[in-house]
């Protein structure tokens, strides 16, 4: 029998013993071997057994649904920008057919109030009495 160059004990659920309160079956196997077994659904410790999860995989899981609620909170603000920038646009249009219509109306106040000056010098001029002889 070859020896072990760094024998690692890997567990997984079982009856063989009960450990840490996780009744597990063992098996020692070479650290060149650990991969593959724990593809085939061993674990490194009990803990891990009971739990039916790698080291690092709870973690995986909580990293993985952090980011996933940081990007819908990215999506969610995107679209709040979006609305705020589309209601801005809307709001700039309004004001923009307001500015024309205020310079609309006061052009044609202008006009206005220059025809009535107008009309008021021709009144004047008809009024007016000639100032040759009689």
């Amino acid at each position: 029998m070859v020896p072990m160059r760094a024998p690692t004990m890997l567990y997984r659920k079982g009856t063989q013993e009960r450990i840490h309160d996780v009744h597990v079956d063992w098996l020692i196997v070479d650290e060149h071997q650990v991969d593959e077994f724990l593809d085939q659904g061993w674990f490194r410790t009990p803990t891990e057994a009971g739990k039916g999860e790698h080291a690092g995989e709870a973690e995986h899981r909580a990293a993985a649904a952090r980011a996933e609620q940081e990007r819908a909170e990215r999506e969610r603000q995107a679209a709040e920008d979006d609305a705020r920038r589309a209601d801005l646009d809307a709001r700039e249009l309004k004001l923009t057919a307001m500015q024309e219509e205020i310079e609309r109306r006061l052009a044609e106040l202008e006009r206005a109030t220059a025809a009535a000056t107008a009309d008021a010098g021709k009144q004047a001029k008809q009024t007016k009495p000639a100032a040759d002889g009689k």
